[in-house]
């Protein structure tokens, strides 16, 4: 009798599940299966076991300059534009309390 659910998800190696407690030696193993794989041993979660089945691997790739410099740009220049803004609202801020007088406020 099979109890659980069936989950597909997805893993790589720099960011496993909060509950996944295999050994470096298994995980090792399970980045070097091929897809199709069914890994011979459990890997032990907090409320029980995951099996794992390997059905797609994909080799991790690193961007170039050439193709992550439009992104860096991008965000480059939209935090520039947030600092820009904040600075901007407090230096109003700033000359608006320098300018406006007082608050004074009566009695009775």
């Amino acid at each position: 009798m099979v109890y659980g659910t069936t989950r597909r998800i997805t893993i790589r190696e720099d960011n496993l599940p909060g509950s996944w407690r295999a050994s470096d030696a298994l995980t090792s193993r399970i980045f070097r299966s091929s897809p199709g794989a069914l890994i011979d041993e459990p890997v032990p979660t907090p409320l029980g076991f995951y099996v794992v089945q390997v059905e797609q691997a994909s080799s991790r790739h690193t961007a170039s300059l050439a193709e992550a410099s439009a992104a860096i740009r991008d965000r480059l220049r939209s935090e520039i534009r947030e600092t820009m803004s904040i600075c901007c609202v407090m230096l109003v801020y700033n000359l608006a309390l320098s300018i406006s007088p007082p608050i004074q406020f009566r009695q009775g």
